[in-house]
């Protein structure tokens, strides 16, 4: 019983198969059982016998000729046959003495030959080799089946069914053999690009400077209600390097995602994934970006939620090459100045769920999983846009452009306002406190408010020594206060000399 229930264990638990012989039979019955896998670790052997039925001479000519073999074979990656003596109790000392033979334990031409006894009556197994460390699950479903209670029936089943179930797991089932999708949104990319290039040229300016005019994710702007810059940059790419690398990437993980998930499911989920990148960037940077990564990360995702629903063929190494891409891509990006993590990081999460919502094809799940992904995916997706659009950092730079609405009016006023606002709200952004208090500073100097504009001003010098210092010259000047101003120009020049021709601009109109 013990034998044929390992062997099932070890199909179901180990990832394991049973040997065909040439009739085409299974080799598992109730004295001896044939297993064995491939994986990166190389080519693994379990022959489970019945070591009360084998004599000392039998034992020993058996392990010779898997030694024989051994030193035969000329592979290239290493093969562990592991051979199980199963003993209904103590093993005898002349069995015991072949077993733990170095003879047998020991490598030979990459190959290892490892001798294991089980005691069923005392419910424990010894190994007989240092090497390899490790046992390929074997030890662990021994344990597993002296800690659990078995019936007599557990191992009669029928070998060659559970394999063909059990392969099934280990299979990617190709929906669509032409991804003829991903190669239409790689053309799309480079069309994109090339009129770019081709306009940028005509008008004589870079290329990367019309990014923001051509639907860059920008945050000032998405605050003024374009939210289309949310899908846009996508197909937007800074540079030939950047359209390269990602029309590559696209090539490898988009076939692959299209012909697993299908051409419907593998569109929702680029665009969702993408969609989400934009908006979790929007939330965390106000820093303009561009790009399809946060799309191709969203295929990372779809392979990781793949994973989930095939967890056998995820731990058998296609999981593993999947988390060390990630894991390439997410150090190159930590690494790298100007690259959107929070984009990245947000599509990832876009095509796990969006990944969740439609499903794999051709695999039944219950509506309770199916509903949780929506849900988890509704919920996430408006409680980031309400964040995002409600946040300090994005509602300061949506009343600056406001402010500087008024300022290019002349409403001095109203851009006061704004300026006391933003800064009410303690932003974090150096950039946007910044701003905010030189509009602030100049609306109040120019309603001849100087003392309020001094006083920002100077908050300003906290932020920006130079520009703080700059400023308060000019401040002091339109107040007339010329020896103030001066002190606080050359000031200006000493922490910072680029300021020196705006400076001397200043002062000849003092003078």
């Amino acid at each position: 019983m013990i034998i044929k229930a390992l062997s099932r264990l070890l199909i179901e638990r180990g990832n394991y198969f049973p040997v065909i012989d040439e009739n085409g039979n299974v080799v598992i019955d109730d004295n001896r059982a044939m297993l064995h896998r491939y994986g990166p670790e190389g080519y693994v052997v379990a022959e489970i016998v019945s070591g009360d039925l084998l004599t000392p001479e039998q034992i020993k000519t058996g392990l010779e000729m898997v030694r024989s073999r051994q030193e035969q074979i000329k592979e290239r990656f290493n093969t562990y046959y592991f051979k199980v003596f199963v003993f209904s109790s103590d093993l005898p000392e002349d069995k015991l003495e072949i077993l733990a033979s170095e003879n047998y334990n020991e490598g030979i031409n990459g190959n290892y030959l490892c001798c294991i006894s089980v005691n069923v009556e005392k419910k424990e197994f010894a190994k007989y080799y240092e090497y390899p460390r490790i046992s390929y699950g074997i030890h662990n479903q021994i344990q597993y089946f002296f800690s659990n209670d078995f019936d007599s029936d557990y191992g009669n089943v029928d070998f060659k069914e559970l394999a063909k179930k059990n392969e099934k797991g280990y299979k990617i089932e190709i929906k669509d053999k032409k991804p003829w999708v991903t190669y239409v949104l790689i053309a799309v990319n480079i069309l994109v690009w090339l009129l770019i290039e081709i306009y940028a040229r005509s008008k004589g300016v870079d290329s990367s400077s019309l990014l923001v005019d051509f639907g860059a994710k920008e945050n000032t702007h998405i605050m003024m209600g374009e939210y289309w810059r949310f899908v846009t940059p996508m197909f937007l790419h800074n540079g030939i390097t950047h359209l390269v690398v990602n029309s590559y990437s696209l090539y490898v993980l988009g076939t692959t995602v299209e012909m697993i998930m299908g051409k419907g499911r593998f569109l929702f989920i680029y665009l969702m994934a993408g969609l989400m990148g934009s908006i979790v960037s929007f939330i965390f940077s106000i820093a303009p970006s561009v790009g399809a990564s946060g799309a191709i990360f969203g295929l990372l995702g779809a392979l990781i939620y793949y994973g989930t629903e095939h967890r056998e063929l995820f731990k058998k190494g296609f999981g593993r090459g999947i988390l060390t891409t990630l894991l390439i891509n997410i150090v190159y990006g930590l690494s790298v100045p100007r690259i959107d993590n929070f984009g990245h990081f947000g599509g990832l999460l876009g095509g796990f769920l969006a990944s969740g919502v439609v499903g794999l094809p051709s695999f039944r799940r219950s509506l309770k999983k199916k509903t949780v992904f929506m849900v988890a995916a509704a919920v996430i997706l408006s409680t980031s846009l309400y964040y995002g659009f409600t946040n300090t950092q994005n509602q300061s730079l949506k009343k600056l452009e406001l402010m500087s609405g008024f300022l290019n009016e002349r409403n001095w006023v109203e851009s006061e306002k704004l300026g006391e606002e933003i800064i009410k709200m303690h932003p974090k952004n150096e950039a946007i406190l910044f701003n905010a208090l030189w509009n602030l500073a100049m609306s109040e100097a120019k309603q001849g408010k100087y003392d309020e504009a001094v006083e920002h001003a100077q908050m300003l010098t906290e932020v920006d020594p130079a520009n703080g210092h700059f400023l308060l010259g000019i401040i002091y000047n339109d107040a007339g206060n010329v020896e103030m101003s001066k002190k606080e120009l050359e000031e200006a020049v000493k922490i910072d000399p680029r300021l020196r021709n705006k400076v001397e601009s200043i002062l000849n109109t003092i003078k």
